[in-house]
């Protein structure tokens, strides 16, 4: 996480006083995935959650990139009843917001068999989300 946080503000140290752009090159962002996998994949709740939501993040500046090889550990963490709920409703709002065909379907499945009504009701708001915006409704 150390070396995201050295990535996340070095991206700011290289913008000009008038610029408010953020310039990440592909190799920057495949870094900062990386490490938000190992974070992903901690043994720690809160780290989880914060590799999660920092995600989320830099996925709102980098549109274009696709976090590709997140969305299988964030369905991972989804999935797991055994974690925490927080943990598991930062990842589905992570994997969410990938807007990836595998998390929308991992999403709208967990959905339906989910016994903690916070993760479920997250959910269910996710999966109906989604299929306004595909006009599916």
């Amino acid at each position: 996480m150390l070396l995201v946080a050295c990535v996340w503000g070095g991206m700011f140290a290289s913008e000009s006083s008038t610029s408010t752009e953020v310039v990440l090159t592909q190799e920057k962002l495949e870094l900062i995935e990386q490490n938000l996998i190992i974070g992903l994949e901690s043994n720690i709740p809160s780290l989880q959650a914060s590799a999660a939501l920092v995600m989320r993040q830099v996925r709102s500046i980098a549109t274009q990139y696709e976090f590709s090889l997140s969305v299988i550990p964030l369905m991972r963490l989804v999935r797991t009843e055994t974690n925490d709920a927080t943990v598991r409703m930062a990842a589905a709002i992570a994997l969410h917001e990938l807007n990836s065909a595998r998390g929308d379907f991992a999403i709208a499945r967990i959905a339906k068999f989910e016994e903690n009504p916070r993760v479920k009701k997250l959910l269910q708001a996710m999966t109906y989300e989604r299929g306004l915006e595909n006009n599916l409704f």
